[in-house]
């Protein structure tokens, strides 16, 4: 990270503000992604397939439907 040029109090403050802005943006952001992980894998619990998939017997966690899908 380049350093700052701080000369005075003012210089820090708005050093330290733009930080906090950063940091909120990040933290932001965070959330959406983590929101976005669980929601993924709730719906990996639920159906045992991924919401973006087609709903098909090929997917399948059991075999025998994958078996008789195929079949």
């Amino acid at each position: 990270m380049i350093r700052p040029d701080i000369k005075n109090l003012n210089d820090l403050n708005d050093y330290l503000t733009a930080l906090e802005d950063r940091l909120a943006v990040l933290e932001q952001e965070d959330r959406t992604i983590k929101g976005a992980i669980n929601e993924v894998n709730h719906n990996l619990q639920t159906n045992n397939q991924p919401a973006d998939l087609p709903t098909t017997g090929l997917l399948s966690r059991n075999f025998f439907t994958r078996a008789f899908s195929v079949w």
